[in-house]
């Protein structure tokens, strides 16, 4: 009926969902297919309830319409199904009619511990801090077993990745998914030898996995237009105006290209040498590299609209009389906070962002004080290098500003490299190399060379009033209105950048 009213609609094909512990393949498996009737028991009861499916489909629609599974190549779990396994039942499908095969992985429920070191085996939504095609040598063996065509899908995130996987012969076609959220011109702008333009998914899964889960409408880190396609087209600037944009974090940057692209006359000032901000930052600790394409995305986006860029220099009232701007964009970002602990000497007291920017400091152990995402990060990031790392964070959970996928990446990370975690707790005083913590009614000494506090940001916009008491039009984009996502500086930096 489903697959009826998909071809009603004018869908060109339809796809059994037969992946990742949905209805369908819980009754692949012993583990969760329990039923003593003809759809339990062995391999043939166990893929009734699908075989059936599929010639239904076929007797409904004929053999014309296009019809394809997607099915978890490997279940990654202790007891489930393996590739061999999996290529059994692909090839049952097969016989019944389908005329592809779409190949992911995982499911549901416990991991192997074997598996731990191998992000993609463990965090089925393939957040960035897994490898790029990591599901691609499972397609490649289903391409080997079977006749029909095999699709590939899973962080393919570049076009010369797809390039190369279909030149390799290890599939026969590739499904790109996050990146055309990213980009939907994504196909277009390769074709036209474009790359350069695309807008790279970065895998965050703020904006789609996140917000699914919540129920929210899809939104995209790094596509501010993803949700308002319907919206007008770019309105071109009249009159045209010399704007100046201060700070080349991402509101910024956005800010400038949006301007710029509109018609307007733009100069983007930066106190720092290299355009980035906190994307800098946020692209130090492991997995976190995709960060670095979009701000090279960005980057390259100022040269080829001719945005003027002005590194290493201060905005003052000497640059402002210089450049004599009609409106200023602030997106001067944020800085880190620090709490006031009794006896911590200044000079082990640091922030994050310090470790993240390789601020020479004292050495460790190390204590981070914080454990929300930013928090995580730079704990995996000292324990990575080898270091020993205490967290303490005041909630009850850490990473509650991530993911789920992402918060159990860091349970994992950590057990693995011997991090303490206490949660429920805080920083009180420091005594000597004794940090104490408060933990319900218990008073914990931990020995810490560095305290790295990890528990927020405060705006920087003191620019914005020196700037409206001279009567200068301003608009204030990204963390110097409040500290917050990628996400949302993007958007804001969108959104001044148009009404500028």
């Amino acid at each position: 009926e489903a697959a009826a009213r998909a071809r009603e609609a004018g869908f060109d094909g339809v796809d059994i969902h037969c992946a990742h512990g949905y209805l369908v393949p819980s009754f692949f498996s012993p583990m969760t297919n329990q039923r003593t009737d003809e759809y339990g028991g062995d391999l043939t009861g166990r893929t009734r309830f699908l075989l059936e499916t599929i010639r239904g489909i076929r007797q409904r629609l004929g053999k014309e319409y296009p019809l394809t599974i997607k099915i978890s190549g490997d279940e990654y779990i202790e007891g489930g199904l393996g590739i061999s396994d999996m290529i059994g039942i692909a090839r049952l499908a097969q016989d019944a009619g389908i005329d592809g095969l779409i190949v992911s992985a995982g499911t549901v429920g416990g991991k192997k511990i074997e598996d731990l070191n191998e992000a993609h085996k463990v965090m089925r939504t393939l957040p960035m801090m897994t490898r790029p095609g990591c599901l691609v040598p499972i397609a490649a063996e289903f391409k080997k077993a079977l006749q029909i065509p095999v699709i590939t899908v899973g962080r393919i995130n570049t076009i010369a990745l797809a390039e190369e996987i279909l030149s390799q012969g290890k599939a026969d076609i590739v499904a790109i998914g996050r990146p055309l959220l990213a980009d939907p011109e994504l196909p277009k702008k390769a074709e036209q030898g474009r790359e350069e333009e695309i807008r790279p998914c970065i895998a965050c899964n703020e904006g789609c996995y996140k917000r699914i889960l919540g129920q929210l409408a899809i939104c995209c880190s790094v596509n501010p237009m993803l949700g308002k396609e319907a919206d007008p087209a770019v309105r071109n600037a009249d009159p045209v105006r010399r704007i100046l944009v201060v700070g080349a974090g991402p509101a910024g940057m956005e800010a400038a290209f949006r301007a710029r692209e509109r018609g307007h006359d733009v100069t983007l000032i930066e106190k720092g040498a290299h355009l980035g901000g906190q994307l800098l930052l946020a692209a130090v600790p492991p997995g976190r590299k995709d960060i670095e394409r979009f701000t090279d995305y960005l980057a390259g986006g100022l040269t080829r609209s001719g945005v003027k860029v002005i590194l290493n220099e201060e905005v003052s009232p000497s640059v402002i009389r210089r450049l004599q701007p009609d409106a200023v964009i602030i997106a001067t970002g944020a800085q880190p906070c620090k709490l006031a602990v009794p006896g911590l000497p200044a000079e082990q007291g640091v922030t994050a962002w310090d470790v993240l920017s390789g601020k020479p400091m004292a050495s460790g152990p190390y204590l981070i004080v914080g454990a929300g995402l930013v928090g995580c990060e730079t704990a995996d990031l000292l324990s990575d290098r080898g270091e020993k790392v205490t967290v303490v964070e005041i909630l009850p959970e850490i990473a509650c500003d991530a993911d789920k996928d992402t918060k159990a990446y860091f349970d994992i990370r950590f057990q693995n490299k011997r991090v303490k975690i206490y949660t429920g707790a805080n920083l009180v005083r420091m005594e000597d190399r004794l940090v104490i913590i408060h933990q319900g009614l218990e008073d914990i000494p931990i020995e810490a060379g560095t305290v790295v506090f990890s528990v927020g940001a405060k705006p920087d916009d003191s620019l914005y009033e020196q700037l409206t008491s001279a009567g200068i039009e301003v608009i204030k984009a990204g963390d110097c209105v409040k500290p917050r996502r990628i996400m949302d500086s993007v958007e804001e930096g969108f959104l001044a950048g148009n009404r500028v």
